[in-house]
Formats: structure tokens, C-alpha cells, sequence
């Protein structure tokens, strides 16, 4: 595991997910916006986590299929298995 690659991740989606929420702290709400920095600071969680346990990622911005490679590692990553499919 390369921890500056698993810190990386981290505070990229924590970046994307912190300017979702003041998007949508907003009068005006930019669902749209706001939907999709959420589905990018996923999409950057669920490496995050696989990077951590030395999985070699392929260039993806499929939640299904980064979420489907957490759930071999850890079963609980089923429970958002829904969510990771919902479309934009």
C-alpha cells in the first residue's frame, strides 16, 4: 500500500464532498452539480479504500464495478451496492 496514494484519494473526495455540501447549503440548489460531486467523492472513497488494500486500480468512473471490488474485500460494501448504481 502506498499511503500518499490512499491520503491522496482521501482528501480529494473529502474536497469534492465538502463543495457538494456548500452547494447545497445554497439558496439556489444546483441538484445537478451537487449529485455529481457527490458521485465523484464516491467514486474517489471507494478507490481510497481499495488502494489501502493494495488493489491496482484501472482507470473507472463505474461505482458499480469499484463497489463490486470493496464487496471481495468486504462484504458491508453491499449495503450501498443500490446507491452506487443509481444514475445521475
Amino acid at each position: 500500500m502506498n499511503i500518499n496514494d490512499v491520503k491522496e484519494w482521501m482528501i480529494i473526495a473529502d474536497d469534492d464532498f465538502g463543495s457538494a455540501k456548500i452547494l447545497n447549503e445554497s439558496v439556489h440548489k444546483h441538484r445537478e452539480v451537487i449529485s455529481y460531486l457527490c458521485a465523484q467523492a464516491m467514486e474517489k472513497y471507494l478507490k481510497c479504500y481499495l488502494t489501502y488494500n493494495n488493489i491496482v486500480l484501472q482507470k473507472t468512473h463505474n461505482l458499480v464495478l469499484l463497489n463490486d471490488k470493496c464487496i471481495e474485500i468486504d462484504s458491508s460494501f453491499d449495503r450501498i451496492k443500490m446507491e452506487c448504481a443509481f444514475k445521475i
